[in-house]
């Protein structure tokens, strides 16, 4: 495929239709009241806005969505209203005179079922309200100056039922009967200067457990059945803030911290200042009947929302083009206080795994720059992507691990204090870490975040006068098979280890010689595994890396995995190399590693290998993976690591999925079903033989699943029921969950994604697909708007041209606003693995052959 194909797949978006404020009137202060009536699903808001007028002016424009004013006032004035999409006029006859201005508003809002502004939840069969404003939601909550430079304070009240309480920003002040019978008034602390986005309201049946550390009030907060789930994330809690009061040299900013969980939400978390809200799922986890995995996510994402009440909520990028700089920091800190607290995770070693993502999506024509102008509401929402949070936390472990882990602490730290309650761009923050490393942290950064694209560096080596004489030459890597030429060009910190040793160069030409002492094992290029960027090496240095890579460190081995096979995914590189890297691992044992490796079996199975050679290539898989099996059996063994326990989850998943090996399904289905009558199974191994059992499951199987799931005492036991109907490979069942998906029993935030899992498996994707466009309308209407991308994203598995015609011509028919640059990727990733299997399809039956 050539990049031609993707011009046609223009990323046109809608006519403007949320245009920048006018700074006529700044805000510096809000009162908010909010009254929901959750029988009616309405709520009655009251806004008195206080600012300053910078020039005299007849109207004020301001945002608002789906708002009803009642009674609006200017000073002594009452405006007249003019709505247009996401704004407000409000217009007076006499001139608004320059200086201070006070704005009232009486309004009606509704508490919608889309998951954002506030909007009505049910738990328990017990209603509740929640807010998720980012990025342009608060509008709907109530009318503001909805863009994240026109910070101002809140003072927040809340007329609540008898029985319902209410969790906000500020810590409560006070809790006074009425004003009518049946409700109790509740009133926060005014908040320190807060961009809209970041206000939260929660108001229903909550409890909440108490403690504090370092001086800080923390809660943890959730209906009454969760309570007893609590303990984990208020321990995580009680070691990440101190660590960050630490690491960042800035007290905690916001007083109070509650975490709240909610049954209904359409993000994981969100890190409103002072009252983060999370999916109950998320926050909430018995850690004895929990994954290793479930646990360590739960933990990463209450470091990663704490991280961000400095890396967002006391300093807030100026526009939403810079979102990188709230979500990309906050995933390169929150492994930082989970390292020192739990080393056992391995979570530097995870980031290098997981940069695997970030370079597969930086790797398309149709990816973006990390800093992306934004306009419309469904423009940003697009920006919170694998670029925003990836590969921004790639680039800076790449940076830091050029100019040394307290030099990026100095620098993070100025930029903090410098621009605390305020706003900064990436040019404040890329200065403040070049101010405080003496390094051209700026230049690298700027190379790295104004352009798309992962550097590809081309390697050869000679050995001259005695010395090692690398040539490295860069150009854009696109995981395409073509030799698409580019002449872009990155200043790229490469750090290489020679004999033990490891050095960094900074490479800014398009062809760089690099001179190295000695003559001896060539040098491994992303030492220690930070550099973002693909190695490609030349066939006799491959062959010198392949032959002595025992004695490679874990990281370069993961690094040299993910480079191979992504050559391989290019058409750079024949298959039958990366399957002989395979065979040199043979007798790894660090999961990671393994993992990089059985990661790409299915992918070969299904979709390079034709027909005639897919039972060679399950043989083969199944010959690689039995040893493990055999070695580690189907059940963990008392006080068994953690590293057998994650090597087992995959060596079955891999014999099922790539090795087609169903004997391994219908032993596990056994297991499980006499784990469902007497429960003694460990998470891990419950977890891991659930879903491989549903690949050999029938009708009487699925029911059982059904049952467990409904019957499930907590988040993660319910979850891997419910993900694990998406497993079965019987079509019946598989459209018997895809229907199920759009019924009441299945949230709307849950239902994407479970159809996503149906068409994922290879025996749902054309029975899955079919169903998506047959019931598109449903869909519509049962899922939100923001999360349809995930269900449309689920095309992206198929392979052949045909296909790529069929989805294009729905997604044309179709568009998805907020998920129109995702739709196109999705296009992208087929024509690519279309064309990948017209290349390597023929080396892979010839490495077969010559086996």
């Amino acid at each position: 495929m050539r990049r031609a194909l993707f011009l046609l797949l223009a990323l046109a978006t809608p006519a403007a239709l949320a245009q920048r404020l006018p700074r006529t009137v700044l805000p510096h202060h809000y009162e908010l009241t909010f009254a929901p009536d959750f029988a009616s699903g309405r709520f009655d808001g009251e806004a008195t806005i206080h600012g300053t007028v910078s020039q005299p002016a007849k109207e004020v424009v301001l945002n608002a969505v789906d708002i009803e004013f009642l009674e609006t006032k200017i000073g002594e004035q009452t405006a007249t209203v003019t709505t247009q999409p996401e704004m407000a006029r409000l217009t007076v006859e006499q001139p608004i005179p320059i200086g201070p201005v006070t704005i009232h508003i009486r309004y009606r809002g509704t508490l919608n079922d889309k998951l954002r502004g506030l909007y009505l939840g049910n738990a328990n069969g017990k209603k509740y309200a929640s807010t998720q404003m980012e990025s342009t939601d608060a509008r709907e909550a109530f009318p503001s100056f909805d863009e994240p430079d026109m910070k101002a304070t809140f003072s927040i009240t809340a007329i609540v039922d008898e029985g319902h309480t209410a969790i906000s920003n500020g810590a409560q002040i006070s809790d006074t009967p009425g004003p009518a019978a049946g409700k109790h008034t509740i009133r926060f602390a005014t908040t320190p200067r807060l961009s809209t986005y970041l206000v939260a309201l929660t108001i229903g049946d909550f409890r909440c457990i108490r403690d504090e550390a370092d001086g800080i009030a923390f809660g943890i907060c959730g209906t009454p059945d969760k309570m007893p789930l609590a303990k984990f994330s208020m321990e995580a809690t009680k070691f990440i803030v101190p660590w960050f009061n630490q690491y960042y040299g800035v007290r905690y900013p916001f007083g109070k911290l509650d975490h709240t969980g909610v049954a209904d939400f359409r993000a994981g978390a969100m890190e409103n200042a002072g009252a983060i809200l999370y999916r109950d799922a998320t926050l909430f986890l018995d850690e004895k009947s929990s994954t290793p995995d479930e646990v360590r996510g739960t933990a990463g994402t209450i470091s990663h929302e704490i991280a961000h009440m400095w890396f967002g909520d006391l300093v807030t990028m100026r526009w939403w083009d810079d979102i990188w700089l709230n979500e990309g920091f906050a995933s390169w800190a929150a492994s930082k206080p989970l390292a020192a607290w739990r080393p056992d995770w391995k979570l530097p070693l995870r980031n290098v795994a997981g940069t695997a993502g970030a370079i597969a999506a930086d790797s398309l024509h149709t990816s973006r720059k990390i800093r992306q102008q934004a306009t419309t509401p469904d423009e940003i929402a697009e920006l919170f992507d694998g670029i925003a949070y990836g590969k921004t936390a790639a680039v800076l472990r790449m940076i830091e691990s050029l100019i040394g882990e307290e030099p990026m602490r100095q620098g993070i730290s100025s930029y903090l204090k410098q621009y605390s309650f305020g706003n900064a761009t990436f040019h404040d923050f890329s200065d403040s870490i070049r101010k405080a490393s003496a390094q051209p942290v700026d230049a690298i950064l700027s190379s790295f975040v104004e352009q798309a694209g992962v550097p590809l560096l081309r390697v050869s080596s000679d050995c001259n006068d005695g010395d090692t004489v690398l040539t490295i030459e860069q150009q854009r890597f696109f995981l395409e098979p073509s030799d698409t030429p580019s002449d872009q060009r990155w200043i790229v910190p490469v750090c290489y280890s020679s004999g033990g040793v490891k050095k960094c160069e900074i490479l800014r030409e398009p062809k760089q010689t690099i001179r190295i002492s000695g003559c001896g094992a060539p040098p491994f290029l992303n030492a220690g595994g930070s550099g973002y960027y693909v190695v490609e090496y030349a066939p006799p240095m491959l062959d010198a890396l392949r032959t002595s890579i025992a004695s490679l460190g874990p990281a370069e081995r993961i690094v040299l995995t993910r480079d191979e096979w992504n050559l391989v995914r290019a058409g750079r590189r024949p298959v039958g190399a990366f399957l002989a890297l395979a065979d040199a691992l043979r007798g790894e044992r660090e999961p990671l590693v393994v993992s990089s490796v059985l990661n790409t079996f299915s992918y070969i199975r299904e979709n390079i290998a034709g027909d005639a050679d897919r039972g060679a290539v399950e043989s083969w898989v199944r010959a690689y993976v039995q040893p493990l099996v055999k070695e580690l059996g189907y059940v963990a063994k008392a006080n068994e690591s953690y590293d057998d326990r994650i090597l087992r989850a995959r060596a079955l998943d891999t014999l099922v999925d790539a090795g087609n090996d169903l004997s391994v399904g219908r032993e596990a289905r056994k297991i499980i079903e006499r784990d469902l009558a007497n429960p003694t199974l460990d998470p891990m191994t419950r977890q891991t033989l659930i879903s491989v059992a549903a690949a050999a499951g029938d009708q009487a199987l699925y029911e059982r699943y059904l049952a467990a799931m409904r019957a499930a005492k907590t988040p993660d036991e319910y979850y891997n029921w419910f993900n694990s109907l998406a497993a079965f490979r019987d079509p019946t069942l598989l459209r018997r969950t895809l229907d199920w998906t759009l019924t009441p029993e299945v949230k709307n935030q849950d239902a994407g994604g479970l159809i996503a899992r149906v068409v994922a498996n290879p025996y749902g994707r054309e029975l899955g697909w079919s169903w998506v466009e047959q019931n598109w309308e449903r869909v519509l209407a049962r899922i939100p708007d923001r999360m349809r991308g995930r269900v449309t994203g689920t095309a992206r598995g198929f392979c052949d041209r045909e296909s790529l015609a069929r989805v294009k011509t729905f997604l044309d028919a179709h568009p998805v606003p907020s998920a129109a640059r995702q739709n196109a990727q999705t296009l992208e990733r087929i024509g690519q693995c279309a064309a990948l299997r017209e290349i390597q399809s023929v080396n892979l039956h010839e490495w077969i052959a010559r086996r």
